[in-house]
């Protein structure tokens, strides 16, 4: 995510002008996930991201300045979830100066951020099936033949599952990913089936036939 600012200021009555356009940036991006807010006093101005998201995220704070004093170059720092970072303080010379700003975000969620996001969206998707932790999810591809052969093994041997359609259904094919890539964030394509169960998610199973075995044992 980008965003760009600008501000300039050529004497003593354009501040006024200046901090009602500061107000409106502001409640402007009330709405974004990452803000970044400017406090001027009579000798500084203060850069402050604050995050509204659930996740860390990186910042990167780029300033193109004329006169203001103490900036060296692009900033990167890491805002805590539901926090606020200061970034930088540059000083306020006399006489005219501006400035004008863009910045960079991304998640970069810690590792307990990353378990309590996987839980959270596991139970979203186990909310919308009335499912629960127990359940075993079984996430097809149509037409998959190692996907039928699954359905028809636990049929056979009388194991309540769920059996959802990755393929064609934009949210299971999405739940699916998301989970999986909170373990492999490089995961683009997977093997199906793709099997949900307790807190393990099984996908590219090589021998499927013994995992099927392993797994009906471990349900009667």
């Amino acid at each position: 995510m980008m965003k760009a600012q600008k501000n300039n200021q050529t004497n003593i009555i354009y501040n006024f002008f200046l901090m009602s356009l500061l107000s409106l940036q502001l409640l402007h991006s009330q709405n974004e996930e990452i803000e970044l807010i400017t406090q001027q006093s009579d000798s500084s101005l203060t850069f402050i991201a604050k995050n509204s998201s659930d996740v860390t995220n990186q910042f990167t704070l780029d300033i193109i300045v004329k006169n203001l004093i103490g900036y060296q170059g692009p900033i990167t720092k890491l805002i805590p979830a539901n926090g606020s970072e200061q970034i930088i303080v540059l000083a306020i010379p006399e006489g005219p100066w501006s400035y004008e700003t863009n910045y960079t975000y991304k998640a970069a969620p810690t590792k307990e951020e990353l378990i309590r996001q996987k839980k959270r969206i596991k139970q979203e998707f186990l909310n919308s099936l009335n499912a629960n932790e127990s359940t075993l999810v079984v996430f097809y591809g149509e037409g998959c033949p190692r996907s039928i052969y699954a359905k028809e093994m636990l049929e056979r041997k009388k194991i309540p599952f769920t059996y959802l359609d990755a393929s064609s259904n934009e949210y299971y094919s999405k739940v699916m990913f998301e989970l999986i890539r909170q373990k492999e964030p490089n995961v683009e394509r997977v093997q199906y089936p793709v099997i949900m169960v307790d807190d393990q998610l099984e996908y590219d199973i090589e021998n499927l036939r013994w995992y099927l075995k392993q797994l009906i044992a471990t349900r009667k």
